[in-house]
């Protein structure tokens, strides 16, 4: 039997402003809680990028001491100068992670100097040297505009009277230094050979750090561009007060590479002593437990 349609209107209740209101509160809060999860998620993600950079360098220095039976110095200079122009660790180690035309057209090999202001060659972003959690820019505008290096060697807890004159600081690099696997009789696997560096503020209170560069030193560009000292003091602990320390993007610590290639995150609130202990390549002691 037919059936006409039903002529009658049918309600359809909105939604009233209140609960409009809810909605969008669950919202809110829904986002709030995931934000910090995908900032979590992404700085692990470039911290295991930076893990791999360090890797990078480690198996580099490893190869450079295969082929010629000692580490790459901090950098090169001349006899007499102590900073004057040299090329650095970031330049010699080049055809090790896969960057010999880089190499080639610097001239490294060749007997030419580093160059005394920066060029397009100078200012190359090698990625293997850029930690991907660093806001600083590519070209480090603190050194001469040369290109950055968020990773620098360590050279032990001090300097001879001050600046790095000696080739034999406490570390294992220092400037034209030479040193073998032989010497670090704390153990490769306890001994910091590189730690990050990079050019920014961390917070209000703290300093403007000047980071590093790759290719060499300048006249006028100071040896805390390619190397660099850590100690228990404010000035040289890890993301110390000085504007030439060791620091690093990554919350609460820094990543290290250690000289037998591991790579391990250590907290900026270690004791100073152990910091100084692991920095030494013959200190003699044993590293105090809990230091990681």
């Amino acid at each position: 039997m037919f059936r006409p349609f039903n002529t009658r209107r049918s309600s359809v209740r909105a939604f009233t402003l209140v609960e409009l209101l809810v909605v969008i509160a669950i919202i809110g809060v829904l986002v709030a809680l995931l934000l910090p999860a995908v900032q979590a998620a992404r700085e692990s993600a470039r911290r295991t990028q930076c893990t791999n950079n360090l890797k990078q360098i480690g198996i580099g220095l490893h190869t450079y001491h295969d082929v010629r039976g000692v580490f790459p110095a901090a950098w090169y200079r001349i006899p007499s100068a102590e900073k004057r122009p040299g090329w650095a660790w970031g330049s010699v180690i080049l055809p090790q992670i896969e960057q010999t035309p880089l190499f080639d057209e610097l001239g490294v090999a060749t007997g030419i100097d580093f160059p005394t202001e920066a060029t397009p060659l100078t200012q190359t972003a090698v990625a293997t040297y850029h930690c991907p959690s660093a806001i600083d820019r590519p070209i480090n505008a603190s050194r001469d505009d040369h290109g950055k290096a968020n990773y620098n060697p360590v050279m032990g807890t001090r300097a001879a009277n001050g600046m790095p004159t000696d080739t034999t600081p406490d570390g294992v690099f220092g400037a034209s230094s030479f040193t073998r696997f032989a010497e670090i009789t704390d153990g490769t696997s306890n001994v910091i050979a590189f730690g990050e560096k990079y050019r920014g503020r961390k917070n209000e209170q703290s300093t403007n750090y000047l980071g590093g560069i790759w290719g060499g030193l300048s006249p006028s560009t100071g040896w805390g561009a390619v190397g660099g000292f850590i100690n228990a003091t404010p000035a040289r602990r890890i993301n110390g007060t000085s504007e030439h320390a060791f620091a690093s993007p990554h919350p609460g610590g820094m990543m290290f590479l250690f000289c037998d290639g591991s790579v391990r995150f250590v907290s900026e609130t270690i004791d100073g002593e152990a910091l100084e202990i692991l920095v030494k390549k013959a200190s003699g002691l044993p590293v105090p437990s809990g230091a990681f």
